[in-house]
């Protein structure tokens, strides 16, 4: 994958695309007209939304007619079009058509309703609906839960339900009724229309029967019309605000002081064959005032199938029927901005997000909420379930209700943050076919609109080729995420009393990860479900992560509850962030956590209003995508250097390790990992001077060993010691001595006293002679006679050394010196003591073409030496170890040649000494080798 020229020239599938309103009298003379303007203001993409106004009836023939002729006219011009399923929204009712022609498709709900009865009173009860179960709570001390469903009597007639019971309480109590109800909301897709009565109600997106008669009702209509350029000119389905409970009727069933919960007509069948039992005597347990451990399993249970119900037989059916054909299904849920109807509308959203071909979400009135930190916050709820699904686009609605007065600054500043958080295809929300009368604005639209009505549009091309270079991005990449934020809706779907602190905590977590620019993936408890734990990490569908954090949390399953105990198990990250004692929500049992903290490091400086995105190519190279979302400009100091990409003029750099973003400005940055050599073998090492053997000298009395060196005294005579052992003869080899007046030498019984010449080291005393006649395979024996120097004060016996050609076992034997060395440190290669220049040479051979720039980056902590094809390029005495090549290299084979020069460490503390200190010993420690010369293999990058 080239990705740089992907960005320099961006498929025209990575252009903004347009919701195209249809709100008035459509004819084809201006759908050509307005097909034409969107090309050339670069829109090659777009969705016919029919819209309040619009003076045609919903799918009738005329409406197909002029469908198949914007297909036609889409194909003629090399454009797409995609079908929105519905008029207005949400999607399901066919603009209410569905639901009159067939009346059984109108979904249900369940209404929990409560009141009081006094001491005696009989239940008498009258209601519209189907009665489900009932419970009463007796006001006494003990407040005694009663299930009286069986006793209660029915009677129905005419959609009347009257209950009547004895009760024979003593106290007080309180009735808790569950019955069944139709759905009776006024949804906007049944209004404001030629072709409208205002049908109330929503479909029951439950049954798949039902579905299956919206599809048929809808898509197999499209597919009558238009079916022979699916998958060529017609790229797919957009669903919009899909859910199974509809707020229109929690606003209309509330206002009767009762609450609504989503239900289906096969429900009691689905949860029996989930669970194995009935849950309809229980289903008032639906209500979230029951918090005793037998009511929190069953309402656990009740949502576990909803949500499952919703996933696979509403939006998984729509996927279905899209691809045999050749169609991808995208679209968004309904009320995503809230953990709240993110429980109540979908049961578990991640569930139905992950069914999309293209899942997305909204960012309706985008301009009012720009300046926040937390906008497009949501996106990551789509981007999550995308990544986990292995999808590669994820869909944002955009600018709607953002005004007359949206400026393209202002545009290109929402685009960039939207991207950032990972969408890559972004939609204009939307071009009004018409703007006459009352369509100027609300709530007959939502200003502004995208198309040629927009003094701005004639201007959108450069907006739009800006976008595309950053989807293109976006989409052939995919978030680096380290970090798996869960949601609790299970929290809430138990008790949605909660649903505010914990919206407030998961909010604060993500809003720090922003803030300090950490990625992050965010999805419900249920994305953990068939997760594993391998070495402390949490892996979900293949994604590793090295920290799970958890926000405020009451309730969760045992299987989340088994994923935190093998983490914690394996000392793996898991973080608390709230509350820390849970419920399981099966068993009732409570388990206990210990809270933590974040506690993260900014990455990328501490700039305010600077957004990042951490993403991985194909190629597992870096990407980050950053942001500027302030009036001034900014510099960002990086780590290495590699290629920046500038969306506005669509050209590539190379970088060094800064990068300037100009004000309200996003570049992209490449850090390749495959456009590199890593120069990993072929190393060969020579120790300047000869590699050093630090000798362990100790003492001897006059006529036995003196344990330790006890006893001696300034000017008392001495003899000192040293074995080491030899495997393989070296061809060169000189002890170095610091040598004391009247000093004798001897190695294997000969006097070598004579033979020591100076040696300008490190001192005065310094003398070496060459021993290699005299050393011999196996054991050898130095030994010295000298005195204490007659002056008190802290005297070290003196040193000895040998240095030449030759290598160090583990064992500190010499042993042949093959030159041969890994792209590591030399102190645990067979040089532990070796101090002073150490070289490292190899040869290697760059791809053709070379690039335009390469830069080595050479892991190190001492002062390195480059020498590249025998011109010294630079002299590097800290970091950043990484410079410019570019003029030293040259196409086929290249020498290189790296001089450390490192500490004396190694050399000058590698054994014990005994010390003679004001006539006491002084036993000094034992010191590490010193971590000299490559840290690991050094790299070339080559930036095009």
């Amino acid at each position: 994958m080239d990705l740089i020229e992907i960005f320099k020239n961006p498929d025209t599938t990575y252009y903004p695309c347009v919701m195209w309103f249809w709100n008035d009298r459509i004819t084809e003379h201006e759908i050509e007209f307005q097909i034409k303007e969107f090309k050339k203001s670069k829109i090659y993409e777009f969705f016919i939304h029919p819209l309040s106004g619009m003076e045609l009836e919903y799918l009738s023939e005329e409406f197909f007619s002029l469908i198949r002729f914007a297909v036609s006219i889409a194909k003629e011009n090399g454009m797409k079009f995609w079908i929105y399923d519905e008029y207005n929204w949400p999607s399901g009712i066919a603009g209410g058509l569905l639901l009159k022609q067939n009346p059984e498709t109108l979904g249900c709900v369940l209404l929990i309703k409560k009141f009081t009865l006094f001491a005696g009173q009989k239940l008498d009860h009258k209601f519209e609906g189907e009665f489900v179960c009932a419970s009463i709570l007796h006001k006494n001390k003990n407040a005694v839960r009663e299930n009286i469903t069986d006793r209660v009597k029915v009677e129905s007639e005419n959609g009347q339900t009257r209950i009547y019971c004895e009760i024979n309480s003593f106290t007080t109590v309180e009735v808790t009724l569950a019955y069944k109800a139709p759905s009776a909301g006024i949804c906007m897709a049944g209004l404001w229309a030629s072709f409208s009565d205002f049908t109330p109600g929503w479909l029951d997106a439950n049954d798949r029967e039902t579905v299956n008669a919206f599809i048929n009702s809808t898509h197999e209509r499209y597919k009558t019309v238009i079916g022979d350029e699916f998958g060529k000119t017609v790229l797919g389905v957009f669903n919009d605000e899909a859910n199974n409970f509809s707020f229109f009727d929690a606003a209309h069933y509330n206002v009767t002081g009762v609450q609504a919960y989503p239900w289906t007509k096969h429900f009691a069948e689905a949860f029996q064959r989930d669970h194995g039992y009935d849950f309809t005597p229980y289903a008032y347990t639906a209500d979230c005032s029951f918090l005793d451990a037998d009511s929190i399993k069953k309402r656990f249970d009740y949502w576990e199938t909803l949500s499952h119900l919703f996933a696979d037989n509403y939006v998984k059916n729509v996927a279905d029927w899209c691809e045999p054909n050749h169609l991808k299904l995208t679209g968004h849920l309904s009320g995503e901005e809230s953990v709240m109807w993110h429980a109540y509308q979908m049961g578990d959203s991640y569930l139905a997000l992950k069914e999309f071909h293209i899942p997305g979400i909204d960012n309706l009135f985008s301009k009012n909420y720009i300046d926040n930190v937390d906008f497009a916050i949501t996106a990551k709820f789509a981007v999550t379930a995308a990544k986990f699904a292995r999808r590669k686009r994820v869909i944002c609605e955009t600018f709607s209700g953002s005004g007359w007065d949206l400026t393209l600054q202002e545009m290109k500043r929402c685009l960039q943050r939207i991207i950032v958080a990972g969408i890559n295809m972004t939609q204009y929300m939307g071009a009004y076919y018409s703007l006459d009368c009352g369509r100027k604005h609300l709530p007959m639209s939502y200003p502004p609109s995208h198309g040629y009505n927009n003094p701005l549009f004639a201007h959108y091309g450069e907006l739009n080729t800006y976008a595309a270079r950053l989807n293109a991005l976006c989409a052939e990449t995919i978030g680096a995420s380290d970090i798996f934020v869960m949601l609790p809706l299970i929290s809430v779907q138990i008790d949605k009393n909660l649903q505010g602190t914990i919206d407030q905590s998961w909010r604060g977590i993500c809003l720090e990860l922003i803030k300090t620019h950490h990625e992050y993936d965010i999805a419900s408890e249920r994305a953990l479900y068939d997760a594993k734990v391998e070495n402390g990490k949490l892996i979900i569908n293949g994604f590793e992560y090295g920290t799970l954090v958890v926000p405020d949390i009451y309730y969760t399953s045992q299987k989340v509850i088994d994923v935190i105990n093998k983490l914690t198990a394996q000392n793996g990250n898991v973080i608390f962030c709230g509350n820390t004692l849970l419920t399981i929500c099966e068993t009732g049992e409570k388990v206990s956590y210990a809270k933590g903290e974040l506690n993260l490091k900014p990455n990328f400086g501490t700039h305010e209003n600077v957004y990042v995105s951490h993403r991985k190519t194909a190629d597992n190279d870096d990407l980050y995508m950053i942001v500027n979302d302030n009036a001034e400009d900014v510099d960002i100091k990086l780590d290495s250097a590699g290629c920046l990409f500038d969306p506005f003029d669509g050209t590539v750099r190379a970088f060094d390790s800064s990068v300037k973003i100009c004000a309200y400005g996003c570049v992209a940055v490449l850090i390749k990992k495959e456009s590199r050599v890593e120069l990993k073998h072929g190393w060969r090492f020579n120790a300047e001077g000869g590699n050093w053997l630090v000798l362990p000298v100790k003492t001897q009395g006059e006529n036995s060993e003196i344990s330790g060196g006890y006893g001696l005294k300034p000017s008392d005579k001495y003899t000192a010691t040293a074995e080491f052992n030899i495997q393989d003869i070296p061809e060169f080899a000189e002890l170095i001595v610091e040598y004391e007046e009247g000093m004798t030498v001897i190695l294997n019984n000969v006097d070598i006293s004579v033979g020591l010449k100076s040696l300008k080291l490190w001192g005065i005393r310094t003398k070496s002679v060459d021993v290699t006649s005299i050393l011999k395979n196996g054991e050898n024996s130095l030994s010295y006679v000298s005195s204490i120097p007659a002056w008190n004060g802290p005297h070290e016996l003196p040193s000895a050394y040998l240095r030449g050609n030759f290598k160090l076992n583990d064992n500190l034997e010499l042993i042949r010196n093959t030159k041969q060395i890994a792209p590591n440190i030399w102190t645990t290669q067979g040089y532990p003591h070796f101090s002073g220049v150490g070289i490292y040479e190899t040869e290697f051979t760059l791809p053709d073409p070379v690039g335009d720039k390469l830069l080595i980056e050479i892991p190190a902590n001492d002062v390195v030496k480059i020498i590249l094809n025998d011109e010294h390029v630079k002299t590097l005495l800290w970091k950043p170890y990484t410079t410019d090549i570019t003029q030293y290299v040259k196409k086929g084979e290249n020498r290189l040649r790296l001089e450390f020069t490192g500490t004396y460490q190694s050399l000058m503390q590698p054994e014990e000494y005994d010390l003679q200190g004001q006539g006491h010993l002084i036993r000094r420690g034992k010191s590490a080798p010193a971590h000299s010369g490559l840290d690991n293999f050094p790299v070339i990058y080559i930036l095009d």
